[in-house]
């Protein structure tokens, strides 16, 4: 689809190339929404935002025609309504608060699963619903499509705290450390060595969590929760 009208954006001509998508998309109904898509994203960059008048002065601002495209997205989505780039697509325009947009994140995570689309709908069902089980439900689907990102260790913690799971959040936090330490054996073998205050608390400095020595759950046989071996200095 793109190498329909990649000289034409090419060469800047954005407008030619929607007008060429849509002519597509009517010629041809079967790919009519992955042509309006097409068109949806490159409206984004077209520039609308008003210039300043002076032959050859500076672009000040840029603003993508959203209108357009959610107008462009939402065409896509009457034509395949399980369309994922289309609901990617509408969710990027509609405002971050709005409900349809979790909505549409929701369906766009059904139909085409992504890292970043998981993270974002777990952001907003965090932020404007305070759902955290569903979104430790997506910040966990998005982990197991990349587990080497430190967001969703970090997410998923921080979920867990809200949801009253603090070992669950220590846990991930330690999964990410101990992932972090994986490329580096000699780092990770290296015994630390921590000072007790007069309380005989202490912080380890792996996971960044403070502790007491005497806790046998947190700390034991030389070794904290998180895997990291210490060595105490009274």
């Amino acid at each position: 689809m793109r190498k329909l009208v990649r000289s034409l954006v090419q060469g800047g001509d954005l407008e030619g190339a929607i007008q060429a998508l849509l002519a597509h998309a009517q010629a041809n109904p079967e790919q009519g929404a992955d042509a309006l898509t097409l068109a949806g994203e490159i409206a984004l960059e077209l520039n609308v935002a008003p210039q300043p008048p002076a032959p050859g002065a500076a672009m000040l601002v840029f603003q993508g025609d959203r209108r357009r495209a959610e107008m462009l997205f939402r065409a896509a989505l009457r034509a395949t309504p399980a369309h994922g780039l289309a609901l990617y697509g509408l969710a990027k325009v509609l405002p971050e608060t709005s409900p349809e947009r979790i909505e549409t994140l929701t369906a766009a995570t059904t139909s085409k699963p992504t890292y970043l689309g998981l993270l974002e709908l777990g952001d907003a069902l965090r932020s404007f619903r305070n759902d955290y089980e569903a979104a430790y439900a997506a910040y966990r689907q998005a982990h197991e499509l990349d587990p080497r990102d430190r967001g969703t260790y970090t997410k998923l913690a921080d979920v867990c705290k809200k949801l009253g799971r603090p070992d669950e959040a220590l846990q991930w936090r330690a999964q990410w450390q101990q992932r972090r330490q994986a490329g580096k054996p000699a780092v990770k073998a290296r015994v630390l060595e921590v000072t007790l205050d007069p309380e005989g608390w202490t912080r380890c400095p792996a996971c960044n969590r403070r502790f007491s020595v005497t806790n046998s759950g947190v700390f034991k046989d030389g070794q904290h929760r998180c895997g990291q071996a210490l060595s105490i200095r009274r």
